[in-house]
């Protein structure tokens, strides 16, 4: 019995400090995961010149107050710029006057458009499926059979 209860001492500091650990971690997840979706706005810039980067923009929309993340969206094959870029900021009233401002304001020869980004709709999940033998989804309702002699029961 003497040799039996260190080991389980040592077993119990361990999961203990694991517990911990892992729930600071998740509370952590959770903080980041609510200041981000939550409490940011993400703004629409449209029109951007193509030479135009990243800080560039930030340093635009720092004027009108603090900038969470800039993201000018770029052609995988050419890595050239596709003409618009989300900005994301925290505080409703400072996305708002950025907007007014910079909304058909002229950046680098050409008028930019600034708006409330629109969310983009998740997709609806597909209700019939069936996972065939090589682990991928199939779709169970557009299944009509092999030929014209699946449904024998409506000939005579």
């Amino acid at each position: 019995m003497v040799f039996i209860f260190p080991f389980f001492s040592a077993v119990s500091t361990y999961l203990h400090s694991f517990l911990v650990h892992f729930l600071l971690f998740s509370l952590k997840f959770v903080i980041l995961r609510l200041n981000h979706n939550n409490l940011t706005m993400d703004i629409f810039v449209g029109s951007i010149p193509f030479k135009l980067k990243e800080k560039e923009l930030r340093t635009l929309f720092e004027k009108y107050g603090e900038v969470t993340s800039v993201k000018i969206v770029k052609d995988k094959a050419t890595r050239q710029n596709k003409g618009f870029a989300f900005v994301d900021m925290p505080d409703e009233d400072e996305v708002r006057n950025a907007i007014h401002e910079l909304n058909g304001t002229e950046l680098m020869g050409r008028a930019i458009e600034v708006s409330v980004s629109a969310k983009k709709e998740v997709p609806k999940p597909v209700k019939n499926f069936k996972i065939n033998h090589l682990g991928k989804a199939t779709n169970t309702a557009s299944f009509r059979g092999i030929g014209k002699g699946y449904d024998k029961r409506n000939k005579k």
